[in-house]
């Protein structure tokens, strides 16, 4: 419906948008599935396509604008900034959340 949503907030009725813009209504919602593992893949644009939809790379262990702050570093040097320009900040990565949900 135009805003970020987690996954496990979406219901039926809401919007999604295709990776034309299109946008489509959700008319089933599948149960839950936990697997073993951590994958949490980040793009420099913060967007990626599944199955055709536009999704975020954001996780819901951190808040979204905590998390570009956070990701700025990598996403620079993925942009072609010096890697010496980014060694200053790379430090922050450390407080990411490690694979837990926290909010």
């Amino acid at each position: 419906n135009g805003k970020l949503t987690a996954a496990r907030h979406v219901e039926v009725g809401d919007e999604l948008e295709r990776a034309g813009g299109e946008r489509v209504a959700v008319v089933a919602k599948e149960g839950r599935v936990m697997m073993r593992g951590l994958y949490n893949p980040h793009t420099v644009g913060d967007v990626m396509v599944v199955d055709g939809f536009k999704v975020s790379c954001f996780t819901t262990a951190v808040p979204p604008t905590l998390a570009r702050a956070l990701l700025w570093p990598m996403k620079a040097v993925g942009m072609g900034v010096p890697e010496a320009v980014v060694d200053g900040v790379r430090w922050m990565t450390r407080w990411i959340p490690q694979g837990r949900e926290s909010y």
